[in-house]
């Protein structure tokens, strides 16, 4: 009997463990930063964005003198193609609820460049935070 009862907890066991691992893995995916068909590496994609960070805050701080309160969370999706390209550049997740601001955003990450993935294209998304604070109106660099 305690043989069989032993089996049971292990069975009840790796039944608790499984929803949690799916639960998780469904987590991380979305909120990976690449979601990858090819490989490239997160910290050339956060090189890239930060690099063009100054056009983002543009595109928010334009809004901001009309809104002040505005803020909230946009997360960008985009395909990195073969040759470092961006194909295609959408909102995923938009609770800033600002459509100037979005199209903004998807015309600045359209047009970014990253060193090319490698095994194919690679699909990233990557996440906005934005705030109408004072520290996020002071321009970079004052």
């Amino acid at each position: 009997e305690s043989e069989s009862e032993s089996e049971s907890e292990s069975e009840s066991e790796s039944e608790s463990e499984s929803p949690t691992t799916t639960t998780t893995t469904t987590t991380t995916t979305t909120t990976t930063t690449p979601i990858h068909r090819g490989t490239l590496d997160a910290a050339a994609v956060r090189e890239i964005v930060r690099s063009a960070l100054p056009e983002i805050r543009f595109c928010f701080e334009w809004q901001l003198e009309a809104h002040p309160d505005l803020g909230g969370r946009v997360t960008m999706q985009f395909t990195i193609e073969d040759d470092g390209s961006v194909a295609e550049a959408s909102v995923l997740e938009d609770a800033l609820h600002d459509d100037t601001v979005t199209t903004c955003f998807t015309h600045v990450m359209s047009h970014l460049r990253f060193p090319p993935p490698e095994g194919g294209s690679v699909v990233v998304n990557y996440p906005f935070a934005l705030s109408g604070s004072p520290d996020a109106r002071r321009p970079e660099g004052i």
